[in-house]
């Protein structure tokens, strides 16, 4: 999925049939995924509180440090293997990568954006896209 950033240059671009304001001040900036809706943000970390009420829905991700962490268990080691596989294609599509660590039949998934310094929404965006996925209901 590609993002276009909109400048204020444009006054309204046409998404199917929606149109998108941009505004006027110049340095106003509008991130849309192509069809008109807004974008996972991926630049402003999440305070703590945010990422603790988020936490609280999520079965087995936790906060580390600055990053959330999640370790999937699995009786054969191939079955890891395929597991990460299905993991590196949802983060490829979402062009946003996971730490990875693989130990006989466990991985272990460590979600943060560097460049923000900690965990947005980027994040959990991603979190619950490998929950969705991968959803074996045995972690």
């Amino acid at each position: 999925q590609r993002f276009r950033v909109l400048t204020s240059l444009e006054h309204y671009t046409d998404y199917s049939s929606r149109r998108v304001p941009v505004g006027s001040g110049g340095t106003q900036m509008v991130l849309t995924d192509g069809v008109g809706m807004p974008a996972v943000d991926s630049k402003n970390k999440l305070k703590p509180e945010s990422v603790r009420g988020w936490l609280t829905d999520r079965s087995g991700w936790k906060r580390r440090s600055n990053k959330l962490t999640k370790e999937f268990r699995f009786s054969h080691f191939r079955d890891s293997i395929v597991f990460v596989n299905r993991v590196a294609t949802i983060a490829d599509n979402k062009k946003h990568h996971p730490e990875i660590d693989v130990r006989k039949g466990t991985v272990t998934l460590a979600l943060s954006t560097e460049k923000a310094g900690g965990i947005t929404e980027k994040d959990l965006d991603l979190a619950e896209q490998i929950d969705f996925a991968t959803s074996m209901g045995r972690h």
